[in-house]
Protein backbone atom coordinates (compact mmCIF):
# COMPACT_ATOMS: atom_id res chain seq x y z
CA UNK A 1 0.00 0.00 0.00
CA UNK A 2 2.94 2.63 0.74
CA UNK A 3 4.80 1.61 -2.30
CA UNK A 4 1.45 2.47 -4.31
CA UNK A 5 0.85 5.66 -2.86
CA UNK A 6 4.66 6.97 -3.58
CA UNK A 7 3.96 6.01 -7.07
CA UNK A 8 0.93 7.95 -7.32
CA UNK A 9 2.65 11.33 -5.36
CA UNK A 10 5.68 10.29 -7.48
CA UNK A 11 3.55 9.87 -10.69
CA UNK A 12 1.60 13.43 -10.16
CA UNK A 13 5.25 15.22 -9.29
CA UNK A 14 6.27 14.11 -12.45
CA UNK A 15 3.87 14.53 -15.01
CA UNK A 16 1.98 17.93 -13.13
CA UNK A 17 4.80 19.82 -12.99
CA UNK A 18 2.91 22.27 -14.94
CA UNK A 19 -0.02 22.70 -12.55
CA UNK A 20 2.12 24.29 -10.08
CA UNK A 21 1.74 27.33 -11.41
CA UNK A 22 1.56 29.00 -14.51
CA UNK A 23 4.90 29.37 -16.24
CA UNK A 24 6.80 32.09 -16.98
CA UNK A 25 7.75 33.83 -20.12
CA UNK A 26 10.86 33.01 -22.40
CA UNK A 27 10.23 29.45 -21.07
CA UNK A 28 12.41 29.81 -17.55
CA UNK A 29 10.72 27.97 -15.16
CA UNK A 30 8.63 29.13 -12.01
CA UNK A 31 9.66 29.03 -8.05
CA UNK A 32 6.90 26.17 -8.05
CA UNK A 33 8.45 24.37 -10.66
CA UNK A 34 11.81 24.58 -8.92
CA UNK A 35 10.54 23.11 -5.99
CA UNK A 36 8.37 20.38 -7.43
CA UNK A 37 11.87 18.79 -9.22
CA UNK A 38 13.66 18.61 -6.10
CA UNK A 39 10.95 17.32 -4.60
CA UNK A 40 10.51 14.85 -7.96
CA UNK A 41 14.43 13.76 -6.86
CA UNK A 42 13.67 13.50 -3.16
CA UNK A 43 10.98 10.95 -3.59
CA UNK A 44 12.93 9.19 -6.52
CA UNK A 45 16.15 8.88 -4.21
CA UNK A 46 14.04 7.87 -1.46
CA UNK A 47 12.46 5.07 -3.58
CA UNK A 48 15.20 3.58 -6.05
CA UNK A 49 18.48 4.85 -3.58
CA UNK A 50 20.78 7.62 -4.10
CA UNK A 51 22.82 5.74 -7.03
CA UNK A 52 19.87 5.53 -8.96
CA UNK A 53 18.92 8.93 -8.61
CA UNK A 54 21.76 10.02 -8.93
CA UNK A 55 22.28 8.41 -12.76
CA UNK A 56 18.80 9.79 -13.54
CA UNK A 57 19.44 13.65 -12.67
CA UNK A 58 22.58 12.94 -15.04
CA UNK A 59 21.20 11.59 -18.07
CA UNK A 60 20.68 14.13 -20.46
CA UNK A 61 17.03 14.02 -20.28
CA UNK A 62 15.25 12.98 -17.18
CA UNK A 63 12.32 14.18 -15.14
CA UNK A 64 14.45 16.21 -12.86
CA UNK A 65 14.68 18.82 -15.67
CA UNK A 66 11.73 21.00 -16.81
CA UNK A 67 12.06 24.45 -19.31
CA UNK A 68 15.78 25.89 -18.47
CA UNK A 69 15.36 24.08 -14.53
CA UNK A 70 17.60 21.18 -13.83
CA UNK A 71 17.74 19.59 -10.43
CA UNK A 72 21.77 19.49 -8.79
CA UNK A 73 22.54 17.55 -6.12
CA UNK A 74 25.78 17.98 -4.15
CA UNK A 75 27.89 16.45 -0.74
CA UNK A 76 28.09 18.42 2.29
CA UNK A 77 31.56 19.20 1.11
CA UNK A 78 30.32 20.86 -2.25
CA UNK A 79 31.55 17.77 -4.47
CA UNK A 80 29.13 17.63 -7.30
CA UNK A 81 27.26 14.77 -7.45
CA UNK A 82 24.57 15.70 -10.09
CA UNK A 83 25.07 18.54 -12.30
CA UNK A 84 24.56 19.25 -15.83
CA UNK A 85 27.58 19.81 -16.86
CA UNK A 86 29.51 16.16 -17.20
CA UNK A 87 33.56 18.11 -16.95
CA UNK A 88 32.04 19.39 -13.29
CA UNK A 89 30.97 15.62 -11.63
CA UNK A 90 32.98 14.59 -8.66
CA UNK A 91 34.64 17.89 -8.27
CA UNK A 92 34.72 20.22 -5.39
CA UNK A 93 33.41 23.26 -6.88
CA UNK A 94 33.06 25.23 -4.03
CA UNK A 95 37.29 25.43 -4.07
CA UNK A 96 37.16 26.70 -7.54
CA UNK A 97 37.88 30.44 -7.87
CA UNK A 98 34.42 32.72 -8.12
CA UNK A 99 32.96 29.27 -6.98
CA UNK A 100 29.94 31.49 -5.29
CA UNK A 101 29.42 33.12 -8.90
CA UNK A 102 29.84 30.50 -11.17
CA UNK A 103 28.44 27.14 -9.86
CA UNK A 104 27.71 26.22 -6.31
CA UNK A 105 26.97 29.10 -3.84
CA UNK A 106 27.90 27.95 -0.28
CA UNK A 107 24.79 29.15 1.05
CA UNK A 108 22.99 25.57 -0.35
CA UNK A 109 25.58 23.76 2.08
CA UNK A 110 24.79 25.95 4.93
CA UNK A 111 20.57 25.90 4.53
CA UNK A 112 21.21 21.55 3.80
CA UNK A 113 23.64 21.83 6.99
CA UNK A 114 20.48 23.59 9.19
CA UNK A 115 17.96 21.91 11.96
CA UNK A 116 15.55 21.78 8.98
CA UNK A 117 17.75 20.83 6.33
CA UNK A 118 15.71 22.55 3.71
CA UNK A 119 14.78 26.04 2.34
CA UNK A 120 15.08 29.00 -0.56
CA UNK A 121 18.56 30.98 -1.16
CA UNK A 122 18.58 34.09 -3.05
CA UNK A 123 22.20 34.88 -5.08
CA UNK A 124 23.90 37.02 -7.74
CA UNK A 125 25.53 35.17 -10.67
CA UNK A 126 28.92 36.24 -13.02
CA UNK A 127 27.01 39.48 -14.47
CA UNK A 128 24.94 40.32 -11.93
CA UNK A 129 22.13 38.00 -12.54
CA UNK A 130 19.43 37.08 -9.66
CA UNK A 131 18.41 33.47 -8.73
CA UNK A 132 16.81 31.93 -6.08
CA UNK A 133 17.44 28.20 -5.28
CA UNK A 134 15.37 25.58 -3.44
CA UNK A 135 18.10 23.42 -1.31
CA UNK A 136 16.86 20.27 0.65
CA UNK A 137 19.29 17.25 1.99
CA UNK A 138 18.31 14.11 2.01
CA UNK A 139 21.01 11.55 3.36
CA UNK A 140 23.59 14.32 3.43
CA UNK A 141 23.12 14.78 -0.46
CA UNK A 142 21.95 18.55 -1.21
CA UNK A 143 19.38 18.19 -4.00
CA UNK A 144 19.17 21.83 -5.54
CA UNK A 145 17.32 23.50 -8.14
CA UNK A 146 17.82 27.43 -8.96
CA UNK A 147 15.65 29.56 -11.10
CA UNK A 148 15.82 32.91 -12.70
CA UNK A 149 12.59 34.66 -10.25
Amino acid sequence: MYKTFKALVFGSCRFGLTEFGPASSHGHGTRDEALALVKTALLYHEMHGLQAALARANQAESQFQLKDLRVEAYDSDGTALAHGTPAKLGKNLLKIPEAKALFINPEFIKIGHSAEGKGWVQFQVKGGAAMQAYVERHEDVYWVCSYHP
